[in-house]
C-alpha cells in the first residue's frame, strides 16, 4: 500500500515546507528581481516561474507544496504554468483513489463557463468512441476561493513527455514503430473530437503528451526522490514589510517528468490543453495556434491583415467550413493541385479590401495535423526555427509547390524568395518534403542507455524508403493548399501508412 500523506493545512508556515527543500535566493534581491505592483520581488532567478506581478486579483492563486487542494488533493511539486494557470502534482488521498494526478488550477478571472476542457467535452460519449481514449478527460472538477478570487480546479490524469523533439531517444523498441503507432492514435484523438463536432484549435505536439503506467502503488518517498529536492525561489517585499496576502511565499520551477525513468513510459498517447478548442457550428474569429502549425490560408490572411492595418476589431465575419471530403486525392494530383498558379480562384472577393476572410475549422486542424504526424515521426519539426510568418510561406511553396494565384499575386514578399514561376531564387539550396523525409537515415543517430545494463544500445531513426513514400502520400493529401481538398480525420484513420 502507497503511503498516506495527512493533508496539511492550505496555509501552511515555513516549518510545513518538505525537510530537502531548498532555497535558491540571495540577502539582497537581485537586479533582475524587480518589485512588483504589489512591493514584492524574488530574491534568487525568476528563470523558468511563473510572473510573481501575476498574483494579485484575478490572478494565480498562492500554492505552496504540502498545501490541500480541494479536501484530498495534496501538492507534492509544480508540473507546470501557463498565462491561465499553474499544474501541480497531487496525491489524492482519499482512501478510494490513493493516486498521483495533474490538478489545474486557473487565474481568478477564469470562469468555469469559459473552460473548454469542461464545456468542450462534457456530454461526450466515450465509452467505446474510437480515439476517445487518448483524449485527456478531467476526472474531477472543483473551486476553490482564496485571496485573489475564486480559481477553478480541473483534475486531469498524470502524463509523461509529449511526443516530440526528445522521445525517441527513450523508447525501449525501434522507435519508427513506436512512433508510427503514436501518429496513428493522434489521427484517431483528432477523427474523435471533429466526429463529435469540436475543433482541438491548437493541435501540436506539446499538446500531446505520453501516457504513463500506473504509479500509484509508489509511495511518495519514492516517487519525490526521483525528482530530488524541491528548488525554491523566497518572495519577500521590497520594504521588508510582510508579504500581502496575494502572494505565495516563494515559487518554485517545475519538475522534470523524464526523471521518472523509462520504465513508465508507454507507447500511448493522450492529447490535452482544450482551451482553444471550439464547436465547428461556432468558430472563433482568430486563431491562436502557433504560426508554425498554422494552416496557409491563415496564415496569408494574417499577412494581408499586417499589410492592410486591420486590428482585431476587424476580425469578426470569419466562416465556417464544413470538412465534408473524403481526400482520395494522391500525391501527384496534391502536386498538380498546388501548383496551378493560372485558372485557381481561391479569394472571389479580390476587388474588396477586406475580402472573404479564411474560415477557421476542421482544416486548420487537418494542416496542423499534417505538421504534427511529421514532428512525431521524424521528432523534428517540419518548420523548423522558422518564426516569420513570409519564410513560413516560402517552405510551404518549397514542400508543397506554388500558391493558388489569388494567394500568390498578393503575397507581398513573394519576389524575395521566388521569380514569378514559382523558382527558388535564393542562393541555398531547393528542397522538397521527400528531402526532408529522407534526412534522418544519414543525420539521426542517438545512444539509448539501458538502466538495467552498462551497455550503450545505438538506435536509429532512419525511415525507411517504402515508409517514406507512404508517409509523404499522407502528408500531402494534408497538405492541399485548398482546404476543401484536404483529407479528412476519417480518411487518415485508413490510409496505408499506418498499415505497415
Amino acid at each position: 500500500m502507497p503511503n498516506k500523506r495527512v493533508p496539511q493545512s492550505p496555509f501552511p508556515i515555513y516549518e510545513d515546507l518538505p525537510s530537502d527543500a531548498s532555497f535558491d535566493y540571495h540577502d539582497e534581491p537581485l537586479d533582475h528581481g524587480r518589485a512588483t505592483a504589489n512591493g514584492t520581488c524574488l530574491t534568487g532567478p525568476g528563470t523558468d516561474l511563473e510572473p510573481l506581478e501575476d498574483y494579485k486579483e484575478g490572478g494565480f492563486h498562492p500554492i505552496h507544496l504540502g498545501d490541500t487542494l480541494g479536501t484530498s488533493y495534496c501538492v507534492l511539486r509544480k508540473l507546470g504554468h501557463g498565462g491561465y494557470g499553474t499544474v501541480w502534482l497531487c496525491r489524492d488521498t482519499r482512501d478510494d483513489y490513493a493516486r498521483y494526478v495533474a490538478v489545474k488550477v486557473t487565474i481568478a478571472m477564469v470562469k468555469a463557463e469559459d473552460i473548454s476542457d469542461l464545456t468542450i467535452l462534457a456530454g461526450l460519449d466515450r465509452s467505446s468512441a474510437p480515439g476517445s481514449d487518448h483524449i485527456a478527460f478531467p476526472l474531477d472538477t472543483f473551486s476553490i476561493t482564496g485571496p485573489n478570487g475564486t480559481h477553478q480546479c480541473i483534475v486531469l490524469p498524470l502524463l509523461g513527455p509529449c511526443v516530440s523533439p526528445e522521445l525517441w531517444v527513450r523508447l525501449k523498441d525501434e522507435p519508427g514503430p513506436v512512433l508510427r503507432k503514436m501518429a496513428y492514435q493522434a489521427v484517431k484523438a483528432i477523427n474523435f473530437l471533429h466526429t463529435n463536432g469540436i475543433c482541438h484549435g491548437d493541435f501540436r505536439p506539446a499538446n500531446i503528451l505520453a501516457k504513463l503506467n500506473s504509479l500509484n502503488h509508489v509511495s511518495e518517498e519514492e516517487l519525490l526522490s526521483r525528482f530530488g529536492e524541491p528548488k525554491l525561489v523566497k518572495v519577500v517585499t521590497e520594504s521588508g514589510d510582510e508579504l500581502p496576502v496575494s502572494s505565495p511565499r516563494y515559487l518554485t520551477p517545475a519538475i522534470d517528468l523524464s526523471r521518472l525513468g523509462d520504465e513508465y513510459l508507454t507507447d500511448q498517447i493522450c492529447v490535452i490543453d482544450f482551451g482553444e478548442s471550439f464547436r465547428i457550428s461556432d468558430p472563433p474569429d482568430v486563431s491562436c495556434i502557433p504560426e508554425m502549425y498554422l494552416s496557409p490560408e491563415v496564415l496569408l490572411q494574417l499577412l494581408r491583415d499586417e499589410k492592410s492595418g486591420y486590428g482585431d476589431d476587424d476580425i469578426d465575419d470569419y466562416n465556417v467550413y464544413n470538412d465534408d471530403n473524403n481526400g482520395d486525392n494522391n500525391e501527384e494530383d496534391t502536386r498538380k493541385n498546388n501548383k496551378k498558379d493560372e485558372d485557381e480562384d481561391v479569394d472571389d472577393n479580390k476587388d474588396n479590401p477586406k475580402g472573404e476572410r479564411a474560415a477557421i475549422g476542421p482544416a486548420c486542424d487537418l494542416w496542423a495535423l499534417g505538421c504534427t504526424l511529421f514532428e512525431i515521426r521524424q521528432q523534428t519539426a517540419l518548420f523548423h526555427m522558422i518564426h516569420d510568418p513570409d519564410d513560413l510561406v516560402a517552405e510551404m511553396v518549397r514542400y508543397f509547390g506554388k500558391l493558388p494565384t489569388q494567394w500568390w499575386d498578393t503575397w507581398e514578399r513573394r519576389a524575395e524568395y521566388f521569380d514569378e514561376h514559382g523558382t527558388w531564387i535564393r542562393e541555398n539550396e531547393d528542397r522538397s518534403l521527400e528531402w526532408l523525409l529522407d534526412q534522418s537515415s544519414d543525420t539521426v543517430q542517438s545512444p539509448t542507455f539501458q538502466q538495467d545494463s552498462s551497455c550503450i544500445r545505438w538506435t536509429s531513426m532512419a525511415t525507411p524508403q517504402a515508409e517514406q513514400k507512404l508517409m509523404a502520400d499522407l502528408l500531402y493529401k494534408l497538405f492541399q493548399y485548398d482546404p476543401d481538398k484536404r483529407i479528412s480525420a476519417e480518411g487518415a484513420v485508413t490510409h496505408e501508412w499506418f498499415k505497415m
